[in-house]
């Protein structure tokens, strides 16, 4: 639907747009829309400005308040992380006790994530949390069952080079080598076999 057709249906310049420039109309009696143009002085007299809004600015300095900005940008940034790349959802649990489990749990894989980081750039191998996440999640490992006896295999993926990089950035290898898996703990019940 065009904008002259939305201005014709519509008498609230809230409804009109959700750009924000309905605010500068007015809709008088006579039906006819027209522009404000005391709203658009009022409007004028803060362009080209951003404010930065701070509590006990007094006693700052100008650098503090920069350094205090800066800081701002980085919590938004770990809460984009946490939402996008790590992909944490609100989960409804019924106890304080699973509720602090929860947050600790969040708050862990955000931590490692972040040291992960942090290591790798060190090392000249700068990724993102996507991107770790999408490498770390293509590793893959299948079990194999050999039909005439009660022996199981294991048959690792192919890593990448970044998956290798990320593996020896904590201290681990990928070996992709298939290997007998030794008898042990059963996947049904979880007990060791005596």
């Amino acid at each position: 639907m065009s904008e002259v057709r939305k201005l014709k249906r519509s008498r609230k310049p809230g409804s009109f747009s959700s750009r924000g420039y309905g605010r500068f109309l007015a809709f008088p009696d006579s039906g006819d829309v027209t522009l404000d143009d005391a709203k658009i002085k009022a409007a004028a007299q803060w362009d080209g400005l951003h404010a930065i809004v701070v509590h006990g600015a007094d006693e700052l300095e100008a650098q503090d308040v920069i350094a205090r900005y800066h800081q701002l940008w980085e919590i938004e940034a770990c809460f984009r992380t946490n939402k996008h790349d790590l992909k944490i959802r609100p989960i409804y649990h019924w106890s304080p006790r699973r509720v602090r489990a929860h947050i600790a749990i969040c708050y862990m894989a955000f931590c490692c994530l972040q040291h992960l980081r942090k290591h790798l750039d060190l090392l000249g191998h700068p990724m993102s949390p996507a991107r770790i996440r999408n490498e770390l999640n293509a590793l893959q490992l299948s079990i194999l069952r050999h039909k005439g006896t009660p022996d199981r295999y294991g048959m690792p993926s192919h890593a990448t080079v970044d998956a290798r990089r990320i593996l020896t950035c904590v201290g681990l290898t990928w070996n992709e080598a298939p290997f007998k898996i030794p008898p042990g703990r059963t996947r049904k019940t979880g007990q060791t076999k005596a």
